[in-house]
């Protein structure tokens, strides 16, 4: 296992990668993430997880096609994420979007905190050779 760190998650990207699972648990105030596969430089990390912990705010937004404009979105209506197309970090938010699993509809998941635990590990380091 291999733990990012802060650096180093603000160079990850997601392309082509699927979210495999995807918790929100409330009352723990956690987020997890798993992605089949994430980028790091030249560098293809597989079964990457994100966890989001003692957040002070979550706010998780729809945009509306239709009407063309944000929406806020229910934690009791909630679509989790299908990929992440854009992630944001700094030391007190992170802000992640992509579109909805079940809908399709672009999704922005946005976690702030004082206290923000951001951990990011992967099972697997594959290094492509240059």
């Amino acid at each position: 296992m291999r733990i990012l760190n802060n650096h180093e998650f603000k160079q990850l990207s997601f392309p082509d990668a699927t979210v495999s699972d995807m918790q929100l648990l409330l009352e723990e105030q956690t987020l997890v993430i798993q992605i089949d596969s994430a980028w790091l430089e030249n560098e293809n990390l597989e079964q990457t997880s994100i966890v989001l912990k003692n957040w002070d705010t979550l706010h998780i937004r729809m945009y509306e096609h239709e009407q063309q404009q944000w929406q806020d979105v229910s934690t009791n209506s909630l679509d989790y994420l299908k990929d992440i197309c854009e992630a944001e970090l700094s030391e007190t938010e992170i802000c992640l979007r992509g579109f909805g699993y079940k809908m399709g509809q672009w999704l922005e998941y946005k976690i702030q905190g004082k206290q923000l635990v951001i951990i990011c590990y992967t099972a697997v380091q594959l290094t492509l050779a240059a």
